[in-house]
């Protein structure tokens, strides 16, 4: 009800939006008791909820981020005394401080979470790693194609390794070649390998990728590559293609 309605005709509506982070309104002191008492979101809400004596504080008022904490009592009680105001004074420094942690956090979870789904969607087998191989993420189309172990196989620490030993130095020399590229330098790198496939099938081709996006970073806080797997056996969309729905490239 107050975030459809009541929100939008209570009398101290523009103060509130008003106030700075840290800044704080008191209702009895903007508004008299019998003011009050006649509004509509008095009579409508606030007396069926109790609430009276009412005190706001702008925890946040940003253009990314706007919020605060709401302390309130009912009518047969004694309204907020200097002591208690001062109380919550000392408390407001570090509320304000857990709120935009927790902003934060939540923001971050949010945009891994959309980044993932897309990298789940791709048709492409995508996975992302750190330095000694090891897997932070891969796609549904990735763990099919390691699961067949023909080429690319995953120990039981989530280590990626090619099935031909030999293939393996030439994969893991590709990884290490990313992670000694000076970060200085504008270029692009990249490192391709072709891996032997047990099977006697067409050889899986990999490139590793430099890998900057930070939503898979909240993993570890380790480097991270990432490696697109494809598979001349399946018809897939063509790298390009599937670089530009990750990041929303235009041709």
């Amino acid at each position: 009800q107050y975030e459809d309605y009541y929100q939008f005709v209570s009398p101290f509506r523009e103060t509130l939006i008003k106030l700075k982070t840290g800044e704080s309104f008191s209702r009895i002191e903007n508004i008299s008791n019998e003011e009050f008492e006649k509004t509509e979101i008095y009579q409508d809400l606030f007396r069926k909820q109790g609430v009276y004596h009412y005190e706001y504080h702008a925890l946040s008022n940003t253009p990314d981020l706007k919020g605060g904490i709401t302390f309130s009592r009912p009518k047969s009680n004694v309204s907020f005394t200097a002591n208690e105001r001062h109380l919550i004074d000392l408390l407001l420094p570090h509320l304000r401080r857990g709120f935009q942690l927790h902003i934060t956090v939540a923001n971050s979870q949010a945009r891994h979470l959309q980044f993932t789904e897309m990298l789940s969607r791709v048709s492409q087998s995508v996975i992302v790693l750190d330095r000694s191989a090891r897997v932070v993420f891969l796609n549904a189309a990735a763990e099919k194609t390691i699961t067949e172990k023909d080429g690319l196989e995953l120990d039981r620490d989530m280590q990626l390794f090619a099935s031909s030993r030999q293939d393996n130095k030439a994969f893991r020399a590709a990884l290490e070649s990313i992670f000694l590229e000076s970060p200085e330098d504008p270029a692009i790198s990249q490192g391709t390998v072709q891996l032997s496939r047990p099977s006697g099938l067409r050889s899986l081709q990999v490139m590793v990728l430099p890998f900057s996006d930070p939503e898979l970073k909240t993993y570890t806080s380790k480097p991270l590559a990432m490696m697109l797997l494809y598979d001349p056996e399946h018809c897939v969309e063509p790298v390009e293609t599937v670089l530009s729905q990750m990041y929303g490239l235009t041709p």
